[in-house]
């Protein structure tokens, strides 16, 4: 297999008119692309790929407890600071 095309959910922590609200969008790459596309949703029409292609979705895990993140953040015993983890890693 070979990658072609890929993404991260990177937000933006500074959108919104005062510069305080996040928006959720994706860092997109195609091979053969000299810079990365921000967009707010990724459409994959499967005629454009051959068969075969797969999709790969990755999501982070909690660094303390291990769970999923989504899991992670409904589960009370869990204390990891999520909100801490997305301004450190994309600020």
């Amino acid at each position: 297999m070979r990658t072609i095309m890929w993404a991260e959910q990177k937000p933006d922590l500074y959108d919104g008119p005062d510069c305080n609200q996040i928006r959720h969008r994706f860092e997109c790459f195609c091979e053969g692309d000299m810079e990365s596309e921000f967009l707010d949703s990724i459409d994959l029409n499967a005629s454009t790929f051959p068969p075969g292609t797969k999709v790969i979705v990755q999501i982070p895990t909690c660094p303390k407890c291990g769970m999923d993140c989504e899991m992670c953040q409904a589960d009370d015993l869990c204390d990891f600071d999520w909100d801490s983890w997305v301004a450190d890693k994309y600020q």
